[in-house]
């Protein structure tokens, strides 16, 4: 080991950097999983146990989007928003041969300039003068899309200047297979500049290869560099193979051998004659006219007469197309197990398959709630969603308007009882709320182990991802939670209704946003280490009722997160004290405290008064029966409160009043 780290250490923080940004389309399975075991490796070694978190973080996130290739080798469908096509490229050694390939995309923006007497294309990255294949074949399909675009403008003697962005930067750019995606890529940009009133999308996952010619017709590759090239698209997330009509029969040929190892793998390979005959292809390419709205906004601004007729067309037509034109997303609707992004007229704009599957959900319609906020204020007034539950380990994402990932989290960090250590896996359950600080918006967010019952509420910086504050443990689900102002002394709050592991009892608390670090009180076995009582407004313990006991010993239970009655001047918050059926109504007490907490009100729902007084009648339970003034005192009395160092009675001596 002393060689390892005498020998890797200086390149430690180039190699995880190399493992964190690698991206695994088009590599095959055995290469990714030999570097995720060697670096794995790596972490378990003691030359680098300082540096186990960086290594370990490296790892997940190559695990993560490895991931998506299994899924995608497995036959599951995935969800994509890419809507532009690929194309696959091949890495030549200093020997001249190829043995690694990537898939590579181009971003692409236009712009008029005056002053020049022809077009200017400017490539990044740039590496000096550019191969004259690849440099063909630029001005090849920007001519091509010109003249299918341009044909009826008036103005021929307009020049412009392309930028034409490699995305991936892997390195010096060479040959005309991505014709394709380069010339489809020039017709979208140019429409869009020009604000035409058709709209050309390209529908789904689709990597494409071949050249161009001055007609637009698809060129083909050799039957060796065509085989290779599948093999990149293979292991990838794509759905469509586009080639060239010659190349499909070595296309599929390989196709065959390549599905032997991986059967349910589904690939379409397409042959295209032309450029028209892909954008004819209503599977592959959508072209729509763009929403009256929209596109007259633009063209009829130096136009007074036109811009009063157009607002007039307007007027009476925009009941029928302002839910098309709005793609900001301002709910989301978990219904037959998929999630719907919809925008604020109700219509679907996306949609998502999300891992969880609560019994909760049954009889609160607004449990999944808890799963996700949305932040209406970022990105230019367009929503940013911050939602967990959505793949399998549960982590925190945030997503754009569009339902595009712009990054996931996974929370590690170890916690220690007086009985037990825990291991560093959470999974995100709640998303609290998203709140401006002077700098930058933080998401607070809820996590419960993996396996056993500690849970943290940890506070993000909503760009960066980093950790912003101290986290607070509670040992216990937190089902439920708020965060406001709620006694109106210019200080934010949290509020929980939780299950103390170690009370075997609901738990409702109060403590200010800024002082949310510690831990709450805990019997012996269920105290955290090296965490300090946090300095609660309040911490009540409500204890399982006799029906309770009776019908699920283990502790009571919550469903829905403390409801602040304003008008009222209380917070209410339920107890489910027969535990969770699927085919059963949870039976439940509710209790409203005023914010002074000099009192308290008691409702008893009539499902469990019904259901206790079967038991009181036959002799299982005592009396007095459950909707009276004596059986409420009975619960009152039960109410224990943490005063700083110990728990007590709440209302030792009062008298219960109706």
């Amino acid at each position: 080991m002393g060689l390892l780290e005498a020998y890797f250490s200086e390149y430690l923080k180039e190699y995880l950097s190399l493992i964190t940004n690698l991206d695994p389309a088009g590599i095959h399975p055995n290469i990714i999983e030999d570097l995720i075991v060697n670096t794995t490796e790596l972490m378990n070694a003691e030359a680098f146990e300082s540096n186990s978190n960086n290594i370990e973080q490296a790892i997940i996130s190559l695990q993560d989007k490895y991931q998506k290739i299994v899924t995608k080798l497995d036959g599951e469908k995935t969800r994509t928003s890419i809507e532009e096509i690929t194309f696959p490229i091949l890495e030549k050694g200093n020997d001249g041969k190829t043995n690694f390939g990537f898939i590579e995309r181009i971003s692409i923006s236009v712009k008029s300039k005056h002053g020049i007497e022809k077009d200017k294309f400017i490539i990044v990255p740039s590496f000096g003068k550019l191969e004259s294949k690849l440099n063909r074949q630029i001005i090849t399909s920007w001519e091509y899309a010109k003249q299918i675009i341009l044909k009826s403008k008036k103005s021929k003697n307009v020049f412009y200047e392309v930028v034409i962005q490699f995305d991936k930067k892997y390195g010096v750019y060479e040959g005309d297979s991505l014709g394709i995606a380069l010339t489809i890529g020039f017709i979208q940009v140019l429409v869009n500049y020009h604000n035409l009133r058709e709209l050309v999308k390209i529908k789904g996952s689709i990597v494409s290869t071949g050249s161009v010619n001055e007609q637009g017709i698809v060129g083909n590759i050799s039957r060796e560099i065509i085989n290779k090239k599948l093999e990149i698209v293979f292991f990838s997330e794509a759905d469509i193979f586009i080639v060239s009509e010659k190349d499909k029969q070595f296309a599929d040929e390989h196709l065959l051998t390549l599905k032997k190892d991986f059967p349910k793998r589904e690939l379409t390979i397409v042959a295209v004659a032309s450029i028209e005959d892909l954008i004819n292809r209503r599977n592959l390419v959508e072209v729509k006219k763009q929403n009256v709205v929209k596109w007259a906004a633009k063209k009829t601004y130096n136009n007074k007469l036109a811009f009063a007729a157009v607002l007039l067309l307007i007027i009476i037509s925009s009941y029928f197309f302002v839910k098309d034109i709005d793609n900001n997303p301002v709910d989301i609707e978990f219904k037959n197990s998929r999630a719907y992004a919809k925008n604020k007229y109700g219509k679907v704009l996306w949609d998502i398959f999300p891992a969880i599957n609560n019994i909760e959900v049954k009889f609160n319609s607004k449990f999944h709630k808890k799963y996700f906020k949305m932040d209406a204020a970022d990105n230019l007034n367009k929503s940013s969603i911050y939602i967990c539950g959505i793949n399998k380990s549960r982590d925190l994402f945030k997503l754009d308007y569009a339902g595009n990932e712009i990054w996931s989290y996974k929370f590690r960090s170890k916690i220690e009882s007086d009985s037990e250590v825990f291991s560093n896996e959470h999974q995100f359950h709640t998303v609290v709320g998203i709140f401006e600080k002077t700098d930058y918006k933080e998401v607070v967010a809820i996590t419960q182990h993996a396996s056993y019952y500690p849970n943290a509420v940890i506070k993000l910086n909503a760009k960066t991802r980093e950790i912003t504050d101290s986290i607070f443990w509670h040992p216990g689900g937190i089902a439920g939670s708020r965060i406001e102002d709620i006694d109106n002394d210019g200080n934010l709050e949290f509020v929980g209704l939780a299950i103390s592991n170690g009370y075997k009892c609901v738990a409702y608390f109060s403590i200010e946003y800024d002082k949310l670090i510690g831990t709450a009180p805990a019997p012996k076995g269920y105290r955290f280490k090296n965490q300090s009582i946090a300095d609660f407004e309040w911490y009540i313990l409500i204890p399982l009722s006799d029906y309770g006991k009776h019908h699920y010993p283990k502790y009571n239970h919550v469903i829905y997160p403390p409801s602040n009655l304003k008008k009222e001047k209380y917070i209410s918050v339920s107890t489910v004290e027969s535990g969770l059926l699927v085919d059963k109504r949870p039976q439940s007490i509710q209790y409203n405290f005023p914010l002074n907490l000099n009192g308290v009100e008691i409702v008893i729902d009539d499902s469990f008064a019904i259901d206790r007084d079967k038991l009181v009648d036959a002799g299982i339970l005592e009396k007095p029966y459950s909707d009276t003034r004596e059986y409420r005192e009975i619960l009152k009395r039960q109410l224990q409160k943490w005063n700083g160092k110990e728990f007590v009675q709440m209302f030792p001596d009062t008298i219960f009043t109706d």
